[in-house]
């Protein structure tokens, strides 16, 4: 490693011990405040007071669901996307669908019109951005969406033919919706036997201070569906390199309770999502990747720790600052022999 990475090893170390020693002090005034009976996490009529202002601010929505997608030279990977899109089940004056063309351009927005044609009652439109960022791209549609609910598609993941359908059926002012997830592989075979499906199954709705419940996918941006004026004040945090719907979601569920609500499995409403070896749990070791990235990750995480107070919401993060401190440990674990004992010895 050298010693031109001494400085960010430290921040390493100094993370992964507060992921096992979880600021003491912290907890300690968390426990307090339950033990003396003051619920600290937002009420009802808080939450409608806070919705106001940003209907204030933002105005009202439009009934129905936008559809963001970010595509990065996707001409090749995103007729899937696009199938199943012009097949929803969802009356088509119901949902717009918002592309988001960044960086480099290929013919994607040829594609779209092309397969779009096929149906005139589709509301779409296609927007363009030089900056080669998924989380500028989502900003940005984000920022375009018009419906009352949202929801992310990657350019290479599809959607079953009901899931707008039954998705904005159990939607709500402060709702997070779940679908199935079902991952394909690069030959197209099918897995639901997915970590994030093993907790979805057993459940269907469950309160925010029981979030733990769906910790797998409350931070993932697919399969879920979620109201889009919450959104709209929290954008995506857009020098993140990976990582970033980890920060986003955070963000959001330490600033908003929601209803986690799952759509039944015997619906079949399912998120197909393509693994590549580009999937952040099939990428390979890089100090990039493993160390720089996730060090910029964790340093949101830890500013969101300390603005919250409530015992849920803290060991909803921490989960999160140790699932990507885990990616740190992996890498020195897998680097050389005294490097490794260097940093053992200082921890």
């Amino acid at each position: 490693m050298g010693n031109k990475n001494s400085d960010v090893i430290k921040r390493a170390i100094s993370f992964i011990k507060r992921g096992i020693n979880y600021t003491k002090d912290i907890l300690g005034t968390a426990k307090i405040t339950v033990n003396e009976g003051k619920s600290r996490h937002n009420s009802q009529e808080e939450q409608y007071i806070k919705l106001a202002k940003l209907e204030e601010k933002y105005g009202k929505l439009e009934p129905g669901v936008s559809v963001i997608i970010g595509t990065y030279k996707g001409e090749g990977k995103i007729d899937r996307c696009l199938d199943s899109l012009i097949h929803q089940s969802l009356d088509h004056s119901l949902f717009e669908v918002i592309f988001i063309i960044n960086g480099e351009r290929d013919h994607t927005d040829q594609k779209i019109h092309t397969t779009f044609s096929k149906v005139n009652t589709l509301n779409y439109c296609i927007l363009y951005s030089d900056h080669a960022s998924l989380p500028a791209a989502r900003n940005i549609g984000i920022k375009a969406a018009r419906k009352k609910y949202l929801c992310f598609l990657d350019d290479d993941d599809f959607l079953s033919h009901n899931y707008l359908k039954d998705m904005l059926a159990d939607c709500g002012d402060f709702t997070m919706v779940f679908s199935q997830i079902v991952d394909v592989n690069d030959k197209g075979e099918l897995n639901p036997n997915n970590t994030i499906n093993k907790q979805l199954i057993q459940t269907r709705e469950v309160e925010a201070t029981m979030m733990h419940k769906l910790s797998t996918g409350n931070t993932m941006s697919g399969c879920k569906m979620l109201p889009t004026i919450l959104v709209k004040d929290h954008p995506f945090i857009e020098e993140l390199k990976s990582g970033e719907d980890v920060v986003f979601f955070t963000q959001l569920l330490t600033n908003w309770d929601f209803i986690f609500r799952v759509v039944p499995p015997g619906k079949n409403v399912i998120y197909y999502r393509l693994l590549s070896n580009n999937s952040m749990s099939r990428r390979s070791l890089s100090y990039e990747f493993n160390v720089t990235e996730r060090l910029a990750v964790l340093a949101h995480l830890d500013q969101q720790l300390f603005k919250v107070e409530q015992p849920y919401r803290i060991n909803m993060i921490k989960s999160k600052m140790t699932a990507q401190s885990g990616f740190i440990k992996r890498f020195l674990l897998e680097n050389e022999q005294d490097d490794r004992i260097a940093v053992y010895k200082e921890i």
